[in-house]
């Protein structure tokens, strides 16, 4: 990639993964600490992988993290932490162009729109320095972006307006 990236594996944090050839109430998951070192700086993230899954993804700052904990549980052998092995593979996201990226909280929930009308722009800048008390009105389209995970649906790009009042 020739970007100045580290991630290290610190610890397998927990693994109630349901072991292969069993039935289980839940699937379970696994837990693993990592340290994400950039040029800019270090921070630790826990990585959950659920059970009875392939590998798991994650973002950090513009990468996105593929992930798959292994060994995955058997019936009646037990992992010990140095037999635990990390499989990552990171790509870089998209660069998002011709727009600008706004993120809401929506009940302790992180969610994205990438918004392109210019109009829209404006409106939105003018919400975040409290120049206005307009709210967003926009349809709904199936289908993930890159820069709204872990959602299969985003906010149709086209269709972003933001309003003073409405008459309902």
């Amino acid at each position: 990639m020739g970007e100045n990236l580290k991630i290290q594996f610190i610890e397998v944090i927990n693994d109630s993964r349901c072991p292969q050839g069993v039935t289980c109430v839940w699937a379970g998951e696994a837990s693993c600490l990592v340290e994400i070192t950039d040029s800019e700086s270090s921070h630790r993230k826990v990585l959950t992988q659920p059970g009875l899954s392939g590998p798991s993804k994650t973002d950090s700052k513009e990468y996105e993290i593929t992930f798959d904990l292994q060994p995955y549980p058997e019936v009646g052998k037990e992992i010990q932490s140095k037999g635990y092995r990390l499989q990552l593979a990171i790509s870089k996201k998209p660069a998002l162009t011709g727009g600008i990226l706004v993120t809401f909280d929506v009940v302790g929930e992180t969610y994205s729109i990438f918004i392109i009308n210019k109009e829209t722009v404006k409106q939105v800048f003018a919400l975040q320095q409290g120049e206005s008390k307009a709210h967003t009105e926009w349809a709904l389209v199936k289908g993930s972006v890159p820069y709204n995970k872990p959602w299969s649906w985003h906010i149709d790009l086209e269709d972003i307006h933001i309003a003073e009042f409405t008459i309902v």
